[in-house]
């Protein structure tokens, strides 16, 4: 690590320089989490650089970890791979952001960028163990795409 702070929700890095290695694991609170629908997100590992072109900073990281969310059918854990690759001039990825005096904080662009990996619907892999009970019968997309008038011919 160079020149690089974390800890709460924020992530330092200090422009001074030409070239600011970013290699850090990050761990994020329950509370950030939660309002994400996030059950778990440890030791997110941020890899790359921030590089001074100019007036300009360039950012190239790497974002590798893994999160666990609820599956949407059992509610059970599932695992979700985050693999991302953030590239981009420092002042469009962050227009949002108020950059501190010759600092920046990346945590806005590192959380934004795991945001958008989390799936709209989160289904576990295994087969569900009960599909139908008293009462009810899980309904699955082949049952879903039945023609409507082959029920009719059933009942007459």
């Amino acid at each position: 690590m160079y020149n690089v702070n974390a800890g709460g929700d924020s992530i330092k890095i200090d422009l001074n320089n030409e070239y600011n290695d970013v290699d850090l694991s990050y761990s994020f609170t329950e509370e950030e989490c939660e309002k994400a629908g996030i059950l778990k997100l440890d030791d997110l590992k941020i890899s790359g650089y921030i590089k001074k072109n100019g007036s300009d900073h360039y950012i190239d990281l790497s974002l590798d970890g893994e999160m666990t969310l609820t599956c949407d059918l059992t509610l059970e854990p599932v695992s979700q791979k985050i693999d991302v690759k953030i590239d981009g001039n420092v002042q469009e990825l962050t227009e949002n952001i108020i950059n501190m005096e010759n600092s920046i904080d990346i945590f806005p662009i590192v959380w934004e960028n795991v945001l958008v990996e989390i799936p709209m619907k989160v289904v576990s892999e295994k087969p569900l163990e009960k599909t139908e009970g008293e009462g009810w019968k899980l309904i699955t997309e082949e049952d879903n795409n039945e023609n409507e008038f082959s029920k009719l011919k059933d009942i007459f």
